[in-house]
């Protein structure tokens, strides 16, 4: 049985490869607080929690020497340690991990760092927020480790997923409000267009690159891009409001409604709406031959309308 080291696997995303990886494989877990597992990690021979963090990573150097895979997905989200945890400590990770077992390492970057060329954007250094920042250079300067090449990045776009055995991510557990306010959002057309991905899919997605024989550098996750407007009339007809009309707005006309309101705009939330489309040539399951049950906006929606009729 191989071993595979993970980090993050508390959060959302992480409960869901630790889903499709626990039956074959011998799991270490990097785990800054167990109490956020949503599962007993006792009722299992094959898993092994590891109670610290990515700052006292070299007090594993014998373990990350044997382990044959490494699925780094934890990452610091803003505030003072951004880089040293998202940047030095990556670094230091995988340099440690050892020569002779190691056959691949699947790293969690972010898409909003690449255009649509699937090149590092520039101003993601010069304006992005500190995870934004840390993230850009961290992919940036991964060709600096030592196992580079064996080294896979991974860049979800909008990740939606969470249920009573998976933490909720920050998009689905913002569902609430979405369904409250459907019938407004649903007439709201904004010129941009984005991807979206169920968790569960990017689980299937490592799972396949795990064990694929031969891989790509990197990979952006998502479904077919889809533009606003579509996305917002489509949240409002699955729950209940039917849209005849939409106000379209351009990212100029945002960004001047937002100042009016004197909301806290970044020069990085003023570029994103100037550049519109983050939207890429992506991967997701059906694209490769795997099974997704989360391809569409209303599938996305109708698994979190039975989670969350099941909690009330």
């Amino acid at each position: 049985m191989d071993s595979v080291f993970i980090t993050g696997g508390s959060g959302c995303v992480g409960h869901y490869v630790i889903d499709k990886l626990h039956k074959d494989y011998q799991l270490y877990l990097l785990v800054r607080n167990p109490e956020k597992l949503l599962f007993d990690p006792n009722e299992y021979n094959n898993i092994r929690i590891i109670h610290d963090d990515l700052d006292n990573i070299s007090h594993y150097s014998g373990l990350l020497g044997e382990v044959n895979y490494c699925i780094h997905i934890a990452t610091s989200w803003g505030g003072e340690d951004t880089e040293r945890i998202n940047v030095h400590r990556v670094h230091q990770l995988f340099n440690l991990l050892g020569e002779t077992n190691l056959k691949r390492i699947i790293y969690f970057s972010t898409a909003s760092i690449l255009g649509r060329d699937m090149k590092l954007l520039p101003e993601a250094e010069l304006y992005g927020t500190e995870y934004i920042r840390s993230k850009s250079k961290c992919f940036r300067t991964l060709p600096e480790c030592r196992h580079y090449d064996k080294i896979s990045t991974v860049f979800p776009t909008l990740v939606f997923g969470g249920d009573n055995n998976h933490p909720y991510s920050y998009l689905t557990d913002a569902l609430p409000q979405l369904k409250r306010y459907s019938w407004l959002i649903g007439r709201i057309n904004l010129d941009i267009a984005f991807h979206f991905i169920h968790a569960e899919d990017i689980a299937t997605i490592v799972k396949y690159l795990i064990e694929s024989p031969k891989v790509d550098k990197k990979y952006v996750l998502g479904n077919k891009e889809i533009d606003f407007g579509e996305f917002s009339k489509r949240t409002a007809a699955y729950f209940g409001h039917k849209i005849n009309w939409q106000l379209k707005i351009s990212a100029e006309g945002l960004y001047k409604f937002g100042k009016l309101l004197q909301f806290d705009i970044s020069e990085w939330d003023r570029f994103c709406a100037e550049y519109k489309n983050f939207t890429y040539p992506v991967i997701n399951c059906p694209m490769i031959g795997l099974p997704s049950r989360y391809s569409t906006v209303e599938a996305v929606l109708s698994d979190w309308k039975l989670v969350s009729n099941s909690c009330s």
